[in-house]
This record gives C-alpha cells, sequence and structure tokens, in this order.
C-alpha cells in the first residue's frame, strides 16, 4: 500500500510540474 501512495505522489508532483512548465510557457 505504501508503494501505491508513493507513486501515486509521484504522478501529482509529475503533473504539478508538467502545469507549471506550461504555465511558465505560455507566459
Amino acid at each position: 500500500e505504501s508503494e501505491h501512495f508513493r507513486q501515486r505522489l509521484k504522478s501529482d508532483e509529475a503533473r504539478a510540474a508538467l502545469t507549471a512548465f506550461m504555465t511558465r510557457k505560455k507566459g
């Protein structure tokens, strides 16, 4: 279960980073 939580956390982190990247790109 802990592994699943870690995987989801990593996914959320990646999504947040991608969103921030896109936002910055749009400027």
